[in-house]
């Protein structure tokens, strides 16, 4: 009974600190923690869920991680200097904000020399489309080796997937937001 009465004294001590002075008896209402628990599961809980949304840019820059990686695997495997990928940062016209963006080097090659004919002769500079015309031949045999490459490599193949993947998820949560 001693030891009670120390209990709540020390009890009512405690919260008189903190401007509690209510004096009840705080051992009169004791409940078991099981029957806490049933009170607590059968009480209505307000939920508070919390859900987080991963911005676009990540998936934008996974798919571009997942290419250069890709890229690197693929440079280091090809023997032909000409079908070997070159990334660049570049900006869009009338834009200071930079991408990266990759080519193979047979196309850089035919941009350089049409540009260089245009500049000693005075036509006009060549177009992507017009640089694409003249690359069919190059990207046929650059598809060819890249085939054939890739179906001897299997770590080459298993990256190509992952960037697929990335691609396909970037673009799957793009259209999700538009």
């Amino acid at each position: 009974m001693r030891l009670m009465q120390s209990a709540i004294l020390i009890t009512t001590l405690s919260f008189s600190s903190f401007g509690y002075t209510d004096t009840t008896d705080v051992t009169k209402d004791y409940v078991a923690p099981e029957e806490t628990r049933q009170q607590v599961l059968n009480d209505d809980i307000e939920r508070i869920d919390v859900r987080s949304k991963v911005p676009l840019l990540y998936f934008k820059r996974q798919a571009m991680l997942a290419e250069l990686d890709f890229y690197e695997t693929f440079n280091a495997m090809a023997d032909k200097e000409e079908f070997k990928m070159r990334c660049r940062k570049e900006s869009r016209v009338g834009s200071r904000i930079k991408e990266t963006r990759c080519y193979p080097q047979y196309l850089l090659q035919r941009m350089s020399l049409e540009t260089q004919d245009a500049l000693s002769s005075g036509k006009p500079f060549p177009t992507w489309e017009d640089i694409e015309f003249l690359v069919q031949r190059d990207k046929a045999a650059s598809l060819e080796y890249a085939e054939e490459l890739i179906s001897n490599n299997p770590d080459l193949l298993a990256k190509l997937q992952n960037m697929h993947a990335r691609q396909q998820e970037y673009q799957s949560k793009k259209a999700e937001r538009f």
